[in-house]
């Protein structure tokens, strides 16, 4: 029953051994093409929320159905410094049209004034009277009603000439509600002109709205890079020696994460890589044997990475850190088979060892 082992393994082993250094050089080649699809692997790295989560789950279902249905709510602040605001003015208005022309799959709205705004509130504002004010007025006009049911009145809360009057028939107070809601509208006051500005004209702000998913990494780098463009290309200094240009918001806000997080993977890879290798020639003390086992790691992680590429695709914020992982973990059997290795070596022939050690390493790193 164990004869068939038996055989194979010295047969297996001479073979390794005998062919080592072409079967070596065949396996880099497939490390390199492999390191190319673990680029492609990595350069597709998906930091979307709902990458966290299996597809099947249910809130990565109804996000799917949101998304298709409103445009994404994330927005991109172009933030405008300078002492001149007439200048401040222009470089908001040129960014703004600059960022309309863009194609809509990159951009959804853009905003730099409270027109419209302020449009719909004057148009819909009876709509934002408290329950209990509406109440206390209907209650008042209905008790007045029985005593003038036959004088046609109007509310005229548009118009204050026709609401003082009807205020006096109807013995209703407006004026303390005009003065409540007026406070409350106040809020678009703090736009002069109506534009996006604060500190006499000083700041200004555009905002462009994403379209799409709001997690979306590609899409929010997309924006943020054609705004960037945009900002280049107009030259603030053109506008004002002054004028400082900056970009903030929820969308660079996720590309500066991500850019973040691609920053921690390679230094994360780096680090790991730099104090296995060093670990490892400190306790044996043969550069060959570190040169070996480096090689016969490479080729493990790119030949991990490549195949998973074909097979996943993508990594998320969660599995791009598998590259250390990897890395220490199946860094442990070669780590053992060089330990039997050396020790094999040092109770062999000295003389013949020396011969034989460059080849007998590459058959190691070609064996694991």
């Amino acid at each position: 029953m164990h004869s068939t082992p038996q055989k194979f393994w010295p047969i297996f082993s001479k073979s390794l051994h005998r062919y080592s250094g072409r079967l070596s050089v065949l396996f880099l080649l497939v490390a390199l093409v492999s390191c190319y699809f673990s680029f492609l692997l990595y350069k597709n790295l998906r930091t979307d929320l709902e990458e966290l989560l299996p597809e099947s789950a249910p809130s990565v279902q109804d996000l799917k159905i949101a998304s298709h249905r409103f445009s994404g709510m994330n927005h991109l602040e172009v933030v405008i410094e300078t002492q001149n605001s007439k200048a401040g003015e222009r470089f908001q208005k040129d960014v703004a049209d600059r960022l309309r022309a863009l194609p809509p799959e990159i951009v959804a709205q853009v905003k730099e004034d409270v027109r419209e705004e302020r449009k719909f509130f004057e148009k819909y504002r009876a709509f934002y009277v408290d329950l209990v004010d509406l109440e206390e007025i209907l209650t008042q006009a209905k008790a007045k009603l029985k005593a003038e049911t036959k004088k046609a009145f109007s509310l005229g809360l548009d118009d204050e000439a026709d609401s003082d009057e009807s205020s006096r028939r109807l013995g209703i107070n407006t004026k303390k509600l005009r003065e409540k809601y007026d406070s409350k509208s106040g809020t678009l006051d703090r736009f002069p002109d109506n534009y996006f500005q604060m500190n006499q004209g000083k700041t200004r702000v555009v905002l462009a709205f994403l379209p799409g998913k709001v997690t979306a990494v590609g899409g929010n780098k997309t924006l943020s890079d054609a705004a960037g463009k945009i900002i280049r290309e107009l030259n603030p200094l053109n506008y004002a020696p002054d004028m400082r240009v900056g970009l903030g918001g929820d969308v660079q806000n996720v590309v500066e994460e991500n850019r973040e997080l691609v920053k921690d993977l390679v230094i994360s890879f780096v680090v790991v890589s730099i104090l296995v290798t060093l670990v490892i020639w400190l306790f044996f003390r043969t550069l060959s044997g570190v040169v070996a086992l480096s090689y016969t790691l490479f080729v493990g992680v790119c030949l991990t990475f490549g195949a998973s590429y074909f097979l996943v695709g993508y990594l998320n914020a969660n599995t791009a850190f598998l590259g250390s992982i990897v890395i220490g973990n199946g860094i442990n059997f070669p780590i053992i088979l060089l330990a039997r290795y050396c020790e094999l070596r040092r109770q062999s022939d000295r003389k013949s060892t020396r011969l034989n050690s460059s080849h007998g390493y590459i058959s190691y790193a070609v064996f694991c």
